[in-house]
Parts: structure tokens; C-alpha cells; sequence
């Protein structure tokens, strides 16, 4: 398969003389050595490095994650914190025609106290892909409804409310008589600005402080634009929609069927480059180029339609996987049109990363995250990524429990996960 210019095209490869080891499906119920196998099996790989070294990579990425973060796990060899080694990491792919100067940029700073479920957070939003691990009402969401009011408040259209609502949350996780005094802060800081927000919430309003503008606010009193830091939000939700936060409009909601709309493209590419119909071909062939391992093939006539084979298809009929990966993949590469080309750095949050994708379109997702450029963030909750945040470059990673993030991995942290496989052993 040809690959394409500026583009990361997956190429499939069969081995059909060797055994290859699934790397995220590591499970100590299986083979008894916690490795499931599977022979002649397809390893689909992304394109910028040779078939042996992605095969090679496979070997050394099983080896790291089994002797040196699972191993310890299952068998309570941990007692503390956990150092891997990263000096022996993958080669980095070159997703969406970047090169990977990632690590050599400070990164981005987002600061939450008393904000939703968190009392105290500070996370490092790198060039690259940061991934967010933790349960459910742990505060993983609370991050991207933080960035979504700074791209709101970047726009010109936030209003007191947003910020009491968003800080208000706090009100159901914290059980103190003094609560509704606590005063919520959002701080972000970027390379060349900073913006600090306080919030003193009560029933009708709050006392904000937003940079040098400080006073009470009725819910419904608009805030004052924000010029810099400057914030633009890509949301890929769990539904497999795009929310656009601060791209023409302040915020807007696309299918998977919109994006791929050359009307519809046009619009939102307008404001960042000036051939939008031509851009569209570009991005158009992206996506094929991606597609084309799984068979598939996007075409535009009177509506988007995927073919493969002989078979046409709808956005909506196709499989979940790959309309999620799709959607993933568009969101990538429009963040990254973005910052090249509105001069703006975007930040682009995928909502439960995992959802309906399996070993090789996580794998392959993980990859154009981490090399796309910008500021990307996964939220999860799979091992498989943190799993993989902790020996790949380009990558950083937090799990969020009791209130705060911490990126000690200790044992402690994963004691529901160990139970739930133990009970599953014991079936």
C-alpha cells in the first residue's frame, strides 16, 4: 500500500509464521502468564517506521509493561512508588507530518482548587498526549469543563454563572459546614500569559476576580473577554461528536456526517485558512489514507457515505470503532490546522478515550496524540494508556483520586481493578 505525503497511513502486516502478543490485553487469568495469543495475527502499524521495527517495538513494548508495571501488580511486589526505565522508548512516528520537538516546549498549566470534584489539582498539558486516568467522579471531565470556560471566556461569551457552576460542584463532594466560603480558582498558564479566576459563590451570584477585573456578578452578568492566554477547545464527546469551543463560533456541536460536509468544513475552516474547498481535499485524503487498512473509503455525494467493497454506508451504519476512530482522527488533525494556521494553540480532549475502539485503533489513536504537535488529552479509564503513557515519549500522565492527582503509581491506586480480575479468576 503507497502511503501518502503529509499523511499517517496505517499499513496491515501478517506474520503468518510467528506468534504475536496482544499488548493491551494483558490478564493474569489468561495463558497463565497474563499474555493472551494469537497466531498468523495482524499487527496493523502506523506508517514512518519499517514493518520490523514496529514489530520489534510490539516485543519491547509487552516486555516493559509486563515485567515492570503488571508483574509487580499481580503479584504484590510493589510497595511504593514505581520507576520504569524510559531510556530504551519506541521510536516516534511522524503522525500528520510533524516533526517531535515536543519535550524541549514548557508545557501548559492548568491549576483547579474547589473546582467539581477536585480540591486541589496542577496539570502539566504537554505538546503531546496527556493521559487522565481515574473512576467515575473523580474530577478527569472537571479538567475539560475548565478548559471549555477558558475558551468560553476567550470568546467573550462566559458568563458569571459558568464559573459558579463549574465551582459549585465542589458543594457535593465536600461535607464541611465552611464549604460556601471555600473559593474556587481556575489559573492557566501558558508560555507567554497567565490567567488566574477566583470564585466566592452564594445563592445569587458570586465575587469573582478575573485577572485585574474583581467584583460581585449576578449569575446571568457576561464576563469580560479574555485576550490571552487565548483558548480554543476541541471536545470529542463519548457520543462521538465534535464540540468546538472558540472556532468562529463559541461553541458548536458536529457529527462525524458534519465534519466531513464540504459545506459544513468550509465554514469552520474559513476562519483559519483562506482555500477551505481545497483544504478539504487535503484532510478528505487524510482520512482515506487512515481508513484504508480497515477498507474503507469516505466519499461525498449529496451526503458522506463510507464505501468498502461493494457495500455504501452511512455515517450512522458503519462500525462504532471506526466512526470513533474517524472522528478521533479528524479532531487531530483539525487541532492541528489550527495551530498552524490561526496561530493559536488549541487544546483537544478525547472523553473516554477507550470507548468502542479496540487494541490496534487505541494503540494507533495514542500514537497520533502524541505526535500530533499540540496539546492533547485522553481521558480514561483503561490501564492500557497509562499503561503505555509511562514508557513512551511525548507523553505525560495523572490519576485522580480522593479529591487531587498524583502520578505515584503506587499499588494502592489500582486495588478495585486487582479485585474485580481476582473475582473474575475466581469464576
Amino acid at each position: 500500500m503507497q502511503q501518502r505525503s503529509g499523511s499517517c497511513a496505517l499499513k496491515t502486516f501478517n506474520y503468518e509464521h510467528s506468534e504475536s502478543y496482544d499488548r493491551a490485553c494483558i490478564h493474569p487469568a489468561r495463558n497463565g502468564r497474563g499474555l493472551r495469543r494469537r497466531r498468523g495475527g495482524a499487527a496493523t502499524l502506523a506508517a514512518g517506521c519499517s514493518a520490523s521495527e514496529n514489530w520489534s517495538t510490539r516485543y519491547v513494548m509487552v516486555y516493559y509493561v509486563y515485567a515492570f508495571f503488571m508483574k509487580p501488580f499481580l503479584y504484590g511486589a510493589v510497595h511504593g512508588h514505581i520507576a520504569l526505565d524510559t531510556s530504551d522508548c519506541p521510536p516516534k512516528l511522524k503522525c500528520l507530518n510533524t516533526c517531535t520537538r515536543l519535550m524541549n516546549m514548557e508545557p501548559n498549566v492548568l491549576a483547579l482548587e474547589n473546582v467539581g470534584p477536585l480540591s486541589e489539582a496542577q496539570i502539566e498539558l504537554i505538546r503531546g498526549l496527556t493521559v487522565l486516568y481515574g473512576l467515575h467522579g473523580t474530577g478527569k471531565t472537571t479538567v475539560a469543563r475548565a478548559l471549555r470556560l477558558l475558551a468560553l471566556m476567550s470568546a467573550g461569551v462566559a458568563t458569571a454563572g459558568d464559573v459558579v457552576k463549574l465551582v459549585k460542584r465542589h458543594l457535593r463532594h465536600v461535607d464541611h459546614p465552611s464549604v460556601e466560603k471555600e473559593v474556587g480558582r481556575i489559573a492557566y498558564s501558558t508560555a507567554d500569559a497567565e490567567l488566574e479566576i477566583r470564585c466566592a459563590p452564594n445563592v445569587r451570584g458570586a465575587w469573582l476576580k478575573v485577572g485585574g477585573w474583581e467584583r460581585y456578578a449576578d449569575m446571568d452578568e457576561r464576563l469580560p473577554a479574555v485576550g490571552k492566554p487565548r483558548v480554543v477547545l476541541l471536545w470529542v464527546a463519548h457520543d462521538d461528536a465534535l464540540k468546538l469551543y472558540g472556532v468562529g463560533v463559541p461553541e458548536r456541536r458536529l457529527s462525524l456526517g458534519d465534519l466531513l460536509t464540504p459545506s459544513v468544513f468550509r465554514g469552520i475552516a474559513a476562519h483559519v485558512y483562506g482555500d477551505a474547498m481545497e483544504l478539504y481535499e487535503e484532510v478528505l485524503d487524510k482520512v482515506n489514507s487512515m481508513l484504508e487498512a480497515a477498507d474503507y473509503t469516505a466519499v461525498y455525494r449529496d451526503g458522506i457515505y463510507f464505501r468498502r467493497g461493494i457495500h455504501v454506508y452511512t455515517p450512522d451504519e458503519i462500525s462504532s470503532g471506526i466512526r470513533r476512530f474517524t472522528i478521533i482522527y479528524l479532531a487531530a488533525v483539525m487541532a492541528k490546522l489550527i495551530a498552524d494556521y490561526a496561530k493559536v494553540e488549541p487544546v483537544l480532549f478525547v472523553e473516554n478515550v477507550e470507548s468502542s475502539l479496540d487494541v490496534t485503533l487505541m494503540s494507533t489513536v495514542v500514537d497520533i496524540l502524541r505526535t500530533n504537535g499540540v496539546v492533547s488529552v485522553a481521558e480514561t479509564h483503561s490501564g492500557f494508556p497509562l499503561r503505555v503513557a509511562t514508557i513512551r515519549k511525548n507523553m505525560n500522565y495523572y490519576v485522580f483520586i480522593n479529591g487531587k492527582v498524583t502520578k505515584d503509581l503506587k499499588a494502592e491506586l489500582f486495588e478495585k481493578e486487582v479485585a474485580e480480575w481476582a473475582d473474575v479468576d475466581a469464576l
